[in-house]
């Protein structure tokens, strides 16, 4: 499946404790140039940063913040904005002295019906569609993947070792070109992967931890092979680091220079 050089921009974290004018101090810039497309957590359960934080006294419904909400129902009507599934609660789970990420530390059986009512308490208030499920820290297994195929949801993100999918035949085939890909290139498969009932699509990360100049090289990578490129930021890093939020604005530049289409991520991923 090759869909050409569009562009999407993936927010992760904004939920009912996101304060909008920081996120707008953020994209100010980039409004109606992209499409920036939010990972919305719909019931918050611990202060940002999340990692080794307290539990909040009880969750928080993202329409909780109904500054925020409103101010994304405007941006995703001109079409400035998407939205997409962020777990549940974003909480984390210590054993063995590490904090496991929500959808890893879960069962089956409540992650299938926590996704289920997330994904419908977000199209219910935007009035939307929503397509795409982004999971907390990025770190998925199989109880998870069955969470969001029986939402009907496809994944930004793409499988680790051995035995993190459910077996078939597409996820083998999707192993190897994963990582075979991997190996011969120095990047992970640009086009989305079908794996059982929902396909996967390659993020390239730029945070205060990751390398401004991997994710220029990673750009060019996508350029020539005509596939779809996925900026993966924190608008709450964003906004307090300066050099940080200048180089998305530079990436951004440079993507629009070599032609791609500023698109919602799902789009990337259909």
């Amino acid at each position: 499946m090759r869909l050409g050089k569009k562009l999407a921009i993936r927010d992760d974290d904004v939920c009912a404790l996101t304060r909008w004018e920081e996120v707008d101090a953020v994209y100010e810039r980039l409004w109606g140039k992209v499409c920036v497309s939010f990972s919305v957590i719909p019931f918050v359960g611990a202060p940002l940063p999340f990692r080794a934080r307290e539990p909040l006294p009880a969750p928080l419904p993202l329409d909780s913040n109904w500054e925020l909400v409103e101010n994304l129902r405007i941006l995703l009507a001109k079409r400035w904005a998407s939205v997409s599934l962020h777990g549940y609660d974003h909480l984390y789970r210590k054993e063995g002295g590490a904090d496991l990420p929500e959808y890893r530390w879960k069962p089956r059986e409540l992650l299938v019906s926590q996704t289920v009512e997330g994904k419908s308490y977000l199209q219910r208030i935007f009035g939307q569609n929503v397509h795409v499920f982004v999971p907390p820290s990025n770190a998925i297994g199989r109880g998870g993947i069955a969470a969001i195929e029986e939402a009907g949801l496809h994944l930004s993100g793409v499988m680790g070792r051995w035995g993190d999918r459910p077996p078939s035949l597409s996820y083998f085939r999707a192993y190897v070109l994963r990582w075979g890909y991997r190996l011969f290139t120095g990047f992970p498969y640009p086009y989305p992967l079908r794996v059982g009932r929902h396909l996967e699509l390659a993020y390239y990360s730029l945070t205060s931890s990751s390398s401004y100049e991997r994710v220029r090289r990673a750009l060019a990578f996508c350029h020539r092979r005509a596939a779809p490129f996925v900026l993966a930021v924190h608008y709450w890093e964003l906004f307090g680091n300066d050099t940080l939020r200048h180089m998305v604005y530079e990436v951004v530049a440079e993507a629009l220079k070599l032609g791609f289409e500023p698109s919602p991520l799902a789009e990337c991923l259909q």
